[in-house]
């Protein structure tokens, strides 16, 4: 059936909860709930929110196959999301500490995403893709890819609003297919490791474009 918690305090877990109806967790303002250091296996929606204010560190990992609609009050503090054997769609969210994601297929969006602090974007299984250039994001520091998973990225694409972006470190995706990046604010300086895609690569900048190593694409590429 559901499971229902609510807190006056930090709502966190001790071990494994697995859960087949809808999950409800809800804490007072400034409070955190942690529920990303456990196997989890919530079959349907997950749902967290603050019964007053706003949310403080909110993790959730959930190994279910087909997890079901995720609800995040924005905005947060740092955010962990873990779905072991599923794409993770991030929802439309402002950060004001770090954003870790980690899918067991690919990560893309719901909606803009702001993030003050790093961003650290995994993704276990190959041939996955990390697509994050459907909306106008803001991220204020570093975005990169989390350890070991690089050779499983197939298409990576970022939309970063922000007059700092920097273009991640690419040299460990090695299957890399599609490359989009898209600053709006920012200049564009690709990595002096090069760049190698099978498929296209679309650079769209704010300012200058410039490479610091060579460029090898098999498909179209495209510089505005």
């Amino acid at each position: 059936g559901s499971l229902t918690v609510a807190a006056g305090g930090n709502i966190s877990e001790g071990g494994v909860l697995n859960v087949t109806g809808a999950a409800s967790f809800t804490v007072g303002s400034g409070y955190d709930i942690l529920l990303a250091t456990q196997a989890n296996d919530f079959h349907n929606s997950v749902t967290l929110a603050a019964s007053s204010g706003t949310l403080n560190n909110v993790g959730v990992r959930n190994v279910d196959l087909t997890p079901g609609a995720l609800t995040i009050p924005s905005p947060v503090h740092d955010l962990t999301l873990t779905y072991d054997n599923a794409a993770l769609t991030l929802p439309a969210i402002t950060v004001t500490g770090a954003l870790n994601a980690t899918s067991g297929g690919s990560i893309d969006q719901a909606g803009a995403i702001t993030v003050t602090g790093t961003s650290t974007l995994s993704v276990t299984n190959g041939g996955s893709n990390i697509l994050l250039a459907g909306y106008a994001n803001n991220f204020g520091n570093t975005v990169s890819i989390g350890g070991g998973t690089g050779p499983n990225v197939s298409d990576f694409a970022l939309w970063n609003t922000n007059a700092g972006a920097t273009v991640p470190d690419l040299s460990t995706l090695s299957s890399l297919h599609n490359l989009t990046l898209i600053f709006d604010h920012a200049a564009i300086a690709l990595p002096a490791a090069g760049v190698t895609t099978t498929g296209s690569l679309t650079v769209a900048a704010g300012g200058n474009i410039s490479e610091g190593g060579g460029l090898n694409v098999t498909g179209a590429a495209s510089f505005t």
